[in-house]
């Protein structure tokens, strides 16, 4: 502490996401304490989750998993996914209450490539300064669904009654072709 105004003091070695409360005691030269000031209270942040899952996805969901990187039980995380990198649009946060480390998304859309990045929050509710990301990850293709007419393949190209399958626009599909009734082999 310094001993000329202004004061201020520097605490190291303080645990995330914990609430410490300062007390101030004035002393004259003889060693006598004065009057004590406190009650200030400051929570310290929460440190940024580390990435321990995969990102995990699949047709219509995905999952990703964190460790607390040394955050109390109690801290919460919140966790952003969007479709775009920069997140200018993105599904509502997912918040998490304290001792969660995983989060799950479900109504994806087929074969579209996800984001998704996690903040601590301190116990007043102040997100971590930076916050861990995934690598990005795109969804399962949907599996195209034949109508009542089947498909019909002519030159490589199959017209017909067939749905998409929740695959959004550009999903290039295969044809497998064959005389008997497997298709492999």
């Amino acid at each position: 502490m310094k001993d000329q105004p202004p004061y201020e003091l520097t605490a190291e070695g303080l645990t995330a996401d914990t609430t410490y409360v300062m007390r101030l005691t004035a002393k004259a030269d003889v060693g006598v304490g004065g009057g004590m000031w406190g009650g200030a209270e400051k929570v310290t942040l929460a440190t940024v989750p580390v990435v321990v899952d995969p990102f995990t996805v699949y047709t219509t969901s995905a999952t990703v998993g964190w460790d607390g990187n040394g955050n109390p039980v109690d801290t919460e995380y919140v966790v952003r996914m969007s479709a775009n990198s920069d997140f200018q649009s993105s599904f509502a946060p997912v918040e998490y209450e304290a001792g969660i480390h995983s989060a799950t998304f479900t109504a994806l859309t087929a074969n579209t490539t996800y984001w998704v990045r996690a903040w601590g929050r301190n116990q007043a509710e102040v997100l971590t300064e930076g916050y861990v990301s995934w690598e990005p990850q795109a969804t399962d293709a949907g599996a195209p669904v034949l109508g009542s007419d089947g498909v019909q393949v002519v030159y490589g190209f199959w017209d017909g009654d067939v749905g998409c399958g929740g695959n959004p626009e550009g999903t290039r599909y295969e044809v497998l072709l064959t005389t008997g009734a497997v298709i492999g082999g």
